[in-house]
C-alpha cells in the first residue's frame, strides 16, 4: 500500500501541469484582488448603457483580444463600466430577519389591542422600530460592493501557465 502511495505521488509530480485563466479585479497598493474564473456569474455593468445590470456565466476568455467570452456574446474587457461583487449573504439574512421580526411585533401589538382588549406598551413598538432600524443598517451596510475600474482600480485578465522553463541559451 505505502508503495502504491509512493508511485501515485510521484506520477502527480510527474504529470504536466495546465494553465489557469481568471479575471482579476484589483486596485493599486493594495495586496488583495478579486478573482473570477470560467463558471463563475459575473454581475456587470456596459458603457453607455442605461438598461441597467447584466448577470452573465463566465464560459472562457480570450487574452490575446482581451474578451470575456459569457453565454453565446464576447464582451470586450473595456466596454465593462462596473462590477457589482458578492455581497455577505450572513448579514442580509440577519438583517432581513431583524425587519420582519419587528414588523410582526408592531403588527401583533396592534392586533393585540384592538381585538383583545390589550393595553398596548409604547416599548413594544419603540422595540419593534428599532429591530426595523437595526436591520435595515444591517442590510445597506453589508451591501453589495460595486468595482468601478479607473484610475486606481483595473481589470486584468491573467493566465498563468505552469510549464517547465525554457532553457536559457547564453
Amino acid at each position: 500500500m505505502k508503495q502504491l502511495l509512493i508511485f501515485l505521488l510521484a506520477l502527480m509530480c510527474a504529470w504536466p501541469a495546465h494553465s489557469q485563466k481568471f479575471l482579476q479585479l484589483e486596485k493599486s497598493g493594495s495586496l488583495k484582488s478579486t478573482r473570477f474564473y470560467p463558471g463563475d456569474e459575473l454581475t456587470f455593468r456596459l458603457k453607455n448603457d442605461d438598461t441597467g445590470w447584466y448577470t452573465r456565466l463566465i464560459y472562457d476568455f480570450d487574452l490575446e483580444n482581451n474578451l470575456i467570452l459569457v453565454q453565446g456574446h464576447e464582451l470586450p474587457l473595456d466596454s465593462i463600466s462596473m462590477i457589482r461583487l458578492p455581497r455577505t449573504k450572513a448579514m442580509q439574512i440577519v438583517g432581513g430577519a431583524l425587519q420582519v421580526g419587528g414588523i410582526n411585533m408592531i403588527l401583533f401589538s396592534a392586533y393585540y389591542s384592538v381585538f383583545r382588549d390589550y393595553d398596548a406598551d409604547w416599548s413594544t413598538i419603540l422595540s419593534g422600530v428599532a429591530n426595523i432600524a437595526v436591520g435595515t443598517a444591517l442590510r445597506s451596510l453589508f451591501a453589495s460592493k460595486r468595482f468601478k475600474p479607473g484610475k486606481r482600480k483595473r481589470l486584468r485578465l491573467l493566465d498563468l501557465n505552469f510549464s517547465a522553463p525554457i532553457p536559457n541559451k547564453s
